[in-house]
């Protein structure tokens, strides 16, 4: 394939060969809602003379024979032992025996030597042998490819069977079939965490018999119980943050007409303040305008697999973010400095750019328009493949300060301690190995290739990047921020030195060599597989600082923030939307495949457990604190009550500051497809026992009585 060109192949061959079987997923619940089931849980009851029979019936919940021995007897392995066994049979002494007649052997070495990927059964070893290294296939090896996936595929539909059986028997008398709890027994909160529901399970439940259901018997319960109770991320309004402000010429004149008054010099004043603006139809368009076309050698770029910015809910392996900039050792450096950064399914371009004279940042936000936003018709293979970088039909370009009174605004990450500071440029990630970054030099950034392809076409252009989606070479990039920030260049540090320290204005910085190998650690499989998620000490520092409002989100603690089963199905999807297999409008959204478990970490809700007072500070600091502009609306609410503005340089009280504490809940309460709820659904949502508890809070903190809190 192309993109081992720029990939050493053995290398590339063992990431490839190094998937685990993987039986559980990320489930997560509260130990204290499992454990306070009461005894009077419906369980059969056992009587001195039926022990016997019961301990028969019962030997089963130990699955292993069950959800899987049998599971794979009934499915893969009729094929292996037909196939295989000449050569991995009985009279084999190496592994791997995948022909042996013994189960426990052949399930044994298949584990031990990684040949099965069960969160995706096409990238499984065991298939690669046979549809890329043509390992004696026994009819075409396309065709035994395909028998070979379908076959681990039923294996594990059986598994997730056999758990909604246990569940039902075991569970449901207590917690209900829909989870949501009877007169016996509690609801499970939501979302659920694997590890601590499979110890729960193993250990506690049910309480009138602790330890029946152990091994694969806790671990495929707990995956049915993520794939049937767990909360997905909620649906996206298709509403515009910004369709109250001006558009088209209007607001271009408004744009320079900003520009003059500042005296602002720049591209985007040189290219679009003009007799006759330019038409933008396309992302390549844009890239040539503003002087960061692929055709200039010199153009630089990244791709990230997670980010905190305003693309966050759309960004992951299978749709990246790519950031474009001047490559930072071009010789011929052009006066026209100028980043932009763009992730599909999101209809804006975020443009950064340096004043030729005062050094200054500044930035913008394109918004572009397309035939399909007619109607509101725009399906996700308009949003999501290479027609939403093309065939553009309108453009309108806001500066950061029409921004900044909407969830858009730039400055509350990038001009953090508030008006009169100095702007800076967030890459949060600035040692090696660049965690979330693309990149053949690094394992995690090996991954994130990996990841990609597996979905893409090889000769897929992404973001009109014209060099491989493996070309991400994320050391440029901090070499690129170090100078724009003016401190002295830090050498790029190699696998075997320390985390460089060139970029030292990076209020929360993710120290990735620190963290990185903290969680690799606490879960030796990572970063290639990353469930059960992995631990930093490091991490959760900086996290908590952000909890408390001292800081932005910061980056997911592992490498991937995706849920591999969830990847699977869409990395399956999207290569058979380009085959023709899919028609444009069964596309499904591909940027659905994060860790339901770990929606918090990753940054999309606020940490569990929080008091009302708690959930509004960490859903609600970053652009709602006293260090932002506060003479804007948005200052009218504040995280710190004391302080909310009356925009005129006075703080609210008394009635005033009531009203706008009832806004905040009218806020709260509306529809999470709204625009204008709050905590703004691109940042974070908040579910209803969180809602409840900040309205709780916010009511408690009014002088007067409110209509909401009545």
């Amino acid at each position: 394939m192309k993109f081992l060109d720029d990939v050493a192949y053995p290398k590339f061959q063992t990431l490839f060969l190094s998937r685990l079987i993987l039986c559980g997923v990320v489930s997560i619940v509260c130990l204290t809602t499992v454990t306070s089931c009461t005894n009077e849980m419906k369980t059969p009851q056992i009587s001195e003379t039926s022990s016997l029979e019961f301990q028969s019936h019962t030997s089963r919940f130990d699955s292993r024979a069950i959800t899987n021995n049998a599971a794979f007897e009934q499915t893969l392995h009729p094929i292996l032992l037909a196939n295989c066994s000449d050569c991995h049979g009985i009279n084999s002494v190496t592994p791997p025996r995948v022909g042996h007649t013994n189960l426990d052997i052949v399930t044994n070495d298949i584990s031990q030597k990684q040949l099965i990927d069960k969160r995706s059964p096409e990238n499984s070893s065991l298939v690669f042998k046979l549809s890329k290294l043509l390992h004696h296939c026994w009819t075409t090896c396309e065709e035994d490819a395909i028998t070979v996936t379908n076959a681990i595929k039923d294996w594990l539909s059986l598994l997730i069977a056999e758990g909604k059986a246990f569940y039902i028997e075991l569970c449901a008398g207590c917690h209900g079939l829909d989870g949501k709890g009877t007169l016996d027994g509690p609801a499970f909160v939501l979302p659920l965490i694997e590890n601590q529901l499979i110890t729960a399970i193993e250990t506690t439940m049910p309480p009138t018999l602790p330890t029946t259901c152990n091994a694969d018997c806790a671990i495929e319960v707990t995956r049915y119980m993520m794939d049937t109770f767990n909360q997905p991320l909620p649906i996206r309004s298709t509403d515009s943050p910004l369709a109250m402000l001006p558009k088209g010429n209007l607001q271009n004149s408004n744009l320079c007409a900003e520009l003059a008054n500042i005296n602002r010099t720049d591209i985007i004043n040189d290219v679009f303040c003009t007799a006759l603006p330019p038409m933008v139809t396309s992302l390549g368009n844009l890239l040539e305008l503003i002087e960061l076309s692929f055709t200039d050698i010199y153009t630089a770029h990244v791709f990230t697999g997670h980010s905190t910015s305003l693309a966050a809910r759309s960004v992951s392996a299978i749709n990246p973010r790519a950031i474009i900039f001047p490559h930072p050792r071009n010789p011929n450096k052009t006066p026209n400095i100028t980043a932009i950064s763009f992730s599909r399914g999101e209809q804006f371009v975020e443009i950064v750019t340096i004043d030729r004279i005062t050094q200054e940042l500044f930035f913008y936000l394109l918004e572009f328009e397309k035939p399909c936003n007619k109607g509101n018709s725009c399906t996700n293979a308009d949003l999501l493949t290479r027609e939403v970088e093309i065939n553009w039909t309108d453009y309108t370009i806001y500066s950061q300060t029409d921004i900044k009174n909407t969830i858009f605004d730039c400055l509350q990450c990038h001009q953090p301690e508030g008006p009169g500071t100095t702007s800076i440029l967030r890459m949060q990630e600035t040692n090696y190995p660049w965690t979330h970054f693309f990149s053949t030099g690094t394992i995690g950034g090996e991954d994130l290739v990996w990841d990609y392809i597996a979905a893409h076409t090889v000769r897929n252009i992404y973001a009109s990047i014209k060099g491989g989606i493996a070309s991400s070479r994320p050391e440029n990039l901090e070499l690129f921020i170090t100078e724009i920030s003016g401190l002295t260049e830090a050498p790029t540090p190699g696998p075997t030195l320390p985390p460089s320290n060139g970029i030292t204005i990076q209020p929360n910085q993710f120290d990735s060599y620190t963290i990185e190998n903290e969680v690799k650690l606490s879960n030796p499989q990572q970063p290639d597989i990353n469930v059960p998620p992995g631990k930093s000490a490091t991490w959760d520092s900086i996290y908590e600082a952000s909890v408390r409002g001292e800081f932005i989100s910061v980056p997911y603690h592992d490498v991937k923030v995706t849920d591999p089963i969830k990847l699977g199905a869409m990395q399956k999807s999207y290569l058979n939307f380009f085959k023709g297999l899919l028609a444009p409008e069964d596309l499904p959204d591909i940027r659905d495949v994060f860790l339901d478990s770990k929606l918090a970490e990753i940054g999309f809700k606020v940490k569990p457990g929080l008091d009302g007072a708690g959930i509004i500070t960490h859903a609600c600091t970053q652009c709602h604190n006293s260090k932002l502009d506060q003479t804007i609306s948005r200052a009218r609410f504040n995280v710190d009550l004391t302080m909310m503005s009356d925009t005129q340089g006075g703080v609210l009280t008394g009635t005033e500051r009531d009203k706008e504490i009832e806004v905040a809940i009218s806020r709260l309460q509306l529809a999470n497809t709204d625009v204008k709820v709050m905590p703004p659904i691109l940042l974070k949502f908040l579910d209803p026992k969180e809602i409840d508890l900040a309205i709780q809070y916010l009511c408690s903190q009014a002088t007067g009585n409110l209509i909401s809190c009545q």
